[in-house]
């Protein structure tokens, strides 16, 4: 039986946190620190690695976007940064 918290969604996403370059740290300063992106559109541009629920293989970017779906609906003044754009 399938559950969407097993996250095995397949996505191409480098999660070496030792690395300056990897996707999860510039994501992080992408989406979270400048808001020059909004999260959703960020994480549509990676493709994937593997089909969806073929292995289990936990990234981050599958939680995040999770997160920030949840804080969007229930939270969305703490949501509204990582969703829209800086115009700055």
């Amino acid at each position: 039986r399938r559950h969407w918290g097993d996250v095995v969604l397949g996505i191409d996403f480098n999660e070496d946190y030792d690395a300056a370059f990897s996707d999860s740290e510039q994501m992080w300063i992408a989406v979270a620190q400048n808001h020059s992106v909004r999260a959703h559109d960020y994480l549509l541009r990676f493709g994937t690695d593997a089909a969806p629920y073929a292995v289990f293989n936990y990234k981050g970017a599958d939680t995040q976007a999770l997160g920030w779906l949840i804080a969007w609906r229930f939270l969305p003044g703490l949501a509204r940064p990582l969703a829209t754009p800086s115009t700055d």
